[in-house]
């Protein structure tokens, strides 16, 4: 089994939901950034991620706001204010997408992966929060 946040749903599984915000930026992007760069600007985490397609991922925020999915113009300002202190070039470019996603993080700061408590047949994966995409085959 590998439903996510809401594995706690199913079988007794310490998981939550932790929101996050993430931006798609379009454009020259080559010009501005050739490889993934990782700051903070004025205590804001940020991550920018050039992709071969003309696309700049800005990202993310951290939330704990259960499983809420909108997008909201506060952290896309948030967002957008730290990547363009640390790429002002980025200013530039189109902001083609703005979403929000909801990433299953383990209550004890580690993943669950294995036999599910009290069921002998029933593997789990989940709780690996950020890097669950990491994780994949």
């Amino acid at each position: 089994m590998a439903a996510g946040w809401r594995s706690a749903e199913l079988l007794d599984i310490p998981v939550r939901p932790v929101k996050g915000q993430i931006l798609r930026l379009r454009g020259d992007v080559s010009s501005l950034l050739t490889r993934t760069v990782r700051g903070l600007s004025h205590g804001v985490s940020v991550y920018l991620v050039p992709r071969a397609s003309g696309e700049l991922v800005v990202g993310a925020t951290v939330e704990e706001r259960g499983a809420d999915t909108t997008v909201t113009a506060g952290a896309v300002r948030e967002l957008l204010s730290a990547a363009l202190d640390l790429v002002p070039g980025a200013s530039e470019l189109e902001l083609h997408e703005a979403s929000a996603g909801v990433a299953a993080r383990d209550t004890r700061q580690c993943a669950a992966a294995g036999r599910a408590p009290g069921e002998a047949d029933v593997w789990v994966a989940t709780g690996h929060y950020r890097n669950g995409i990491l994780s994949r085959p």
